[in-house]
């Protein structure tokens, strides 16, 4: 909720789908290695 979305599950596959990647996967990597 702190950031907008309703529920975890939500935000992750939002952040997928924009990212290609889980927000777990990354902050594991380093600021520019995805495009």
């Amino acid at each position: 909720e702190k950031c907008g979305y309703s529920s975890t599950s939500y935000f992750i596959n939002t952040f997928r789908q924009y990212y290609g990647v889980t927000p777990h996967q990354f902050a594991q990597h380093s600021p520019g290695t995805f495009s």
